[in-house]
């Protein structure tokens, strides 16, 4: 997991970067040490999944009850939640956009999903969104964790430049 996470540091330095240049569109600035603490916080947040490689980062009941201690689960957790959102609709729509990316054309239709429809209509699928295009730089497996971190890392640089500016 040495290359996730080598991967993820470069992705979030590349990414710092480009924010910098955001905010001093914005007439702000964020120093040099305050973006590689974001970028070191954000890699410590995600630290448990670059640590045992076979974690993959998707929201199920179970996964949240084994690795958060005292953790408040409904006694009797839904039976359905390995079927949500995440596994059966933005999955499937991530590999939909890279099948067709691979393929060299933009993903405007896929019959595979919904019996035929468009993930580039579909703001959710992130087809376009510059976090989703630079984590496509790693497999689909790791697609999630990767846009998580790129997407914590805008979070934390924003509430800086917004508290700066209020």
């Amino acid at each position: 997991m040495i290359a996730l996470a080598a991967l993820l540091a470069a992705l979030l330095l590349l990414w710092q970067g480009a924010l910098q240049g955001l905010a001093r569109g914005l007439g702000s600035r964020t120093a040099k040490g305050e973006r590689l603490l974001a970028c070191l916080a954000v890699l410590a947040l995600c630290l448990p999944w670059l640590v045992d490689g076979r974690r993959l980062f998707l929201p199920l009941d179970e996964t949240l009850f084994t690795n958060i201690p005292d953790l408040d689960l409904p006694a009797d957790p839904d039976p359905h939640a390995p079927y949500n959102d995440a596994v059966l609709q933005l999955y499937p729509w991530e590999a939909e956009v890279r099948a067709a990316l691979r393929a060299g054309r933009p993903p405007f239709w896929s019959d595979l999903l919904d019996g035929g429809s468009s993930p580039w209509s579909n703001p959710q699928a992130a087809v376009l969104a510059p976090t989703a295009l630079l984590a496509r730089a790693g497999p689909l497996e790791h697609f999630f964790l990767l846009h998580f971190a790129l997407k914590a890392l805008t979070g934390w640089l924003g509430a800086l430049i917004l508290g700066r500016l209020l």
